[in-house]
């Protein structure tokens, strides 16, 4: 299995490269899930230098003449999780009639885009790859080739991965909001960035409940790693 790491410079038809252009922003954006022709759903979020920053980012957006609809999902202090239907970009079909498929999130920030592709085989990367060439927006930097031996671990443990997923999702909001904060501000890291006392300033709430909020999310992903583990005889 192969991933191509793409960095595009510019599309013109792109509401986020749009937006970040404009800004002091950074997005995340899920991978696009069309609804209707031409157009997408999918989900982002934003990263801004200040709240009043934010504002800005959000209004381009909902300015932005190809959007359909939008949502705000989450919004606090300087970060934001929207939902939305755009214009699918005259790139982006050229990559999945090309058999490409995007993975992860796209990043997005300072009117750039960094993608991860893969393809169908290699017949469909060859013509992908030609057409990108053939783009002076549009770098392919590198390319990540996946074990096999990897690729058919996901695919023989997708049930256990499916329940783990399922397993986050089912959390409290406030849980996996407390949990996206601490990783992002290096409570994990060492030495760590961030302690129990300072996110309970921030949260406004105990340290005791601070503890306790992440310990539950903890075990809960821990029991269904070990689940893996035990189930693939790691």
């Amino acid at each position: 299995m192969r991933i191509d790491v793409v960095n595009i410079k510019y599309q013109p038809d792109c509401i986020f490269i749009y937006t970040t252009d404009k800004v002091d922003s950074s997005i995340e954006v899920l991978p696009f899930r069309p609804v209707c022709p031409g157009y997408e759903k999918t989900k982002c979020v934003i990263k801004s230098a200040d709240r009043k920053e934010l504002e800005k980012t959000i209004n381009i957006i909902n300015s932005y003449p190809q959007l359909r609809y939008i949502k705000i999902i989450s919004k606090k202090d300087n970060s934001a999780e929207l939902c939305l239907i755009t214009n699918t970009t005259e790139l982006y079909k050229e990559i999945r009639d090309s058999g490409g498929f995007i993975l992860g999130t796209m990043s997005v920030e300072g009117g750039k885009e960094r993608w991860l592709v893969t393809f169908e085989d290699l017949n469909s990367r060859k013509r992908a790859v030609n057409y990108l060439k053939d783009t002076s927006d549009v770098d392919l930097t590198s390319t990540i080739d996946i074990p096999p031996e990897f690729f058919c671990w996901l695919v023989k443990s997708y049930e256990d991965l499916i329940d783990f997923f399922n397993t986050i999702r089912s959390l409290k909001s406030s849980q996996l909001k407390l949990f996206r904060e601490i990783v992002e501000n290096g409570y994990y890291e060492w030495p760590r960035r961030v302690n129990i006392t300072e996110i309970s300033k921030r949260e406004k709430i105990s340290k005791a409940a601070v503890s306790r909020k992440i310990r539950s999310v903890e075990r809960s992903i821990l029991n269904n790693i070990v689940n893996i583990i035990r189930d693939n005889k790691f």
